[in-house]
C-alpha cells in the first residue's frame, strides 16, 4: 500500500495511520493486520439498510443516534481511573478511539457525521496540538464532522425526520442499554424500539 505518513497517531494500544492513496487504517503494532475504515463504513451502510428495509413506518431522510463512550475519572481529580475502551457499538460503526464522541448515520444514503467535544485551547498543554474536525473526516474515512454543540443545529438543517436511538437488553448478559440523550433532543420524532434487535442481529 506503499510508505505511510511520518507521524501516525498513536493510542494506548495500536496506531491510527494513513497510507499513500490516502486510505486511513488502524494497526495494532507492526507485522500486524492493518484494519480499514472502511470495513466500518461496510457495517454503516449495512445497518441503514436494515434499518430502511425493516423499520416499521419508516420515512425518508431518517438518521441513526450512536454515543461513545466517555472517560472515567479517579474521584474527583483529573486522572482517568482505567485505560479507555471505546464502546462496542460505536467502535463498531466508527472505528473512532477517542472518549466524548457521538454520530449520526443516514439511513437513506449511509452518509455518516462525527460530533467531537470542542475543547478550549489550553487542553492542549496537557494533551498535544487539537484535533479539528477535518483531521477527524481524513482520518476515520467519515463524510463530516462538527462540534458537539452543533449537533441540534445540525440535524436540524439535515431536516432529520426520525431519529432512531439503541435501546434495549442483551439477551446474554441481560444487562440493558438505556437510550442516549442529548440537550436538545426534544426537538426530534425518536424511535426506541427498532434500532438495538437490528444493531446486534
Amino acid at each position: 500500500m506503499g510508505a505511510e505518513q511520518s507521524h501516525p497517531v498513536n493510542f494506548e494500544v495500536g496506531a491510527l495511520k494513513v497510507d499513500t492513496n490516502n486510505e486511513p487504517y488502524f494497526q495494532m503494532g507492526p507485522n500486524t493486520l492493518r484494519v480499514p475504515m472502511e470495513l466500518h463504513k461496510e457495517a454503516r451502510d449495512n445497518l441503514s439498510r436494515s434499518v430502511r428495509e425493516g423499520a416499521e413506518d419508516y420515512t425518508v431522510n431518517s438518521y441513526m443516534y450512536f454515543q461513545g463512550g466517555r472517560n472515567n475519572q479517579r474521584f474527583d481529580t483529573d486522572i482517568n481511573y482505567v485505560i479507555f475502551r471505546q464502546e462496542s457499538y460505536f467502535n463498531w460503526l466508527f472505528g473512532a478511539k477517542e472518549p466524548t464522541l457521538s454520530g449520526v448515520i443516514n439511513c437513506d444514503t449511509g452518509e455518516s457525521t462525527l460530533f467531537i467535544p470542542r475543547l478550549p485551547e489550553s487542553y492542549a498543554v496537557w494533551s498535544g496540538p487539537l484535533r479539528s474536525p477535518d483531521w477527524f473526516v481524513r482520518h476515520y474515512g467519515v463524510d463530516e464532522c462538527y462540534y458537539t454543540d452543533e449537533l441540534v443545529t445540525v440535524l436540524k438543517e439535515k431536516r432529520c425526520s426520525t431519529l432512531y436511538l439503541m435501546e434495549g437488553m442483551n439477551r446474554f448478559s441481560y444487562v440493558h442499554t438505556s437510550a442516549p440523550i442529548f440537550e436538545g433532543i426534544e426537538n426530534f420524532t425518536l424511535d426506541k424500539t427498532t434500532l438495538y434487535p437490528m444493531a446486534v442481529a
